[in-house]
């Protein structure tokens, strides 16, 4: 669902534009575009296409901020003081509401990841991670995975399983904005990747199984200024 609402998002935006620009030139309508911050896109559209994938987290949160206080300001809408004013407060309003508001393993998960805690095993049930500004190193016991979710914003995750269990297929979902994430997996598995590398990169080092009973763990995501590397 996630990945379809993603490609729903980035569809509209492209047929938006597509439509305006085109019915520009051809004459069907007229509009003005100022061009002036044109470059805060490279902010926006990975971050509203990573929580699309990921879901809102702190990571993409802030990025998505900072992109349209950057755009109101190069568009003249809010002047260049009180832009860079805003920054600071809106972040810390944000990073206060996702800590208060958060529930469940998802609190607990954010809090350790701003004080940049490293994991030790994980334990079913607290298969999600997200890297602010912060390193982890996460590995998997001999238990059962069940499909997990990273996101990596100015900082990196490790997340080790080759000691996990799969009993069944599952899926993996990465999102990373000037980061990275490296995943190792267990052996004689099946491995199907969906990485989009957004002025980024993707790399699948890991040798895909040819048994024909073996599980598949499912790839999906974006690399956004940033890397992916399965291993």
């Amino acid at each position: 669902m996630k990945r379809n609402l993603a490609s729903i998002i980035i569809g509209v935006l492209f047929l938006v534009a597509g439509v305006a620009i085109g019915g520009n030139m051809l004459g069907f309508f007229e509009f003005s575009f100022n061009p002036a911050g044109w470059w805060t896109i490279f902010i926006i559209i990975p971050a509203l296409y990573s929580m699309a994938q990921c879901g809102l987290n702190t990571g993409n949160g802030i990025i998505l901020i900072t992109g349209i206080i950057l755009l109101l300001n190069a568009q003249e809408i809010i002047p260049v003081t009180i832009s860079w004013q805003l920054i600071l407060p809106v972040v810390l309003l944000f990073i206060g509401f996702q800590l208060l508001f958060s529930r469940g393993s998802g609190h607990k998960q954010q809090n350790d990841t701003a004080s940049g805690h490293k994991h030790g095993p994980f334990k079913k049930g607290e298969n999600n991670a997200t890297a602010f500004f912060s390193g982890q190193d996460i590995h998997y016991g001999a238990d059962e995975f069940t499909g997990a979710s990273y996101s990596a914003t100015f900082g990196g995750i490790t997340a080790d399983l080759s000691s996990a269990i799969l009993t069944r297929d599952v899926e993996i979902t990465v999102s990373v904005l000037f980061g990275g994430i490296d995943i190792i997996l267990p052996e004689n598995i099946k491995v199907s990747t969906q990485v989009i590398p957004i002025l980024g990169g993707f790399e699948c080092k890991y040798r895909s199984s040819k048994d024909p009973e073996a599980h598949t763990v499912h790839i999906n995501g974006n690399a956004t200024f940033g890397g992916v590397t399965i291993i």
